[in-house]
């Protein structure tokens, strides 16, 4: 029986997250397969995640799902998503020089995800310096 107080029922504070396992698409060097193990939330965090010689940081997004279009369950989509997007829509490739000093060249119309270096603990931090100009011609 769960406790109530003033009517209202109260849960436990895991009561909508549930363990799960993200494994990544590809190999490691050593032939492993990057898994990730974590309590999925039922709302907005991130989470870093070291696979494939880099640190990874991602967002997830928890949706609930109407219980009509399921039969009427009670079920969440949970969506991954990079950080940040970098999308080229102009009409001419530009070069991006990231704030690590990588320099990434991107055609018209392409896009990559870019994850930056964070520290242990600093996985909240939003801050990323890139700057961007149109490709050199040869």
């Amino acid at each position: 029986l769960l406790p109530q107080q003033r009517g209202i029922t109260l849960l436990h504070s895991d009561c909508l997250e549930e363990t799960c396992e993200l494994v990544m698409r590809g190999t490691t060097s050593d032939h492993t397969v990057p898994m990730h193990r974590l309590r999925m939330p039922p709302s907005w965090t991130v989470f870093p995640w070291r696979a494939q010689g880099r640190a990874l940081v991602f967002c997830v997004q928890a949706e609930d799902v109407r219980p009509s279009t399921v039969l009427g369950a009670n079920c969440q989509v949970m969506t991954l998503r990079p950080r940040l997007v970098l999308m080229n829509s102009s009409s001419t490739p530009i070069e991006v020089r990231l704030s690590e000093g990588r320099v990434v060249r991107l055609a018209e119309g392409e896009s990559i995800d870019h994850h930056w270096p964070v520290k242990p603990g600093d996985e909240d931090a939003l801050s990323v310096g890139l700057r961007f100009r149109p490709e050199p011609q040869a």
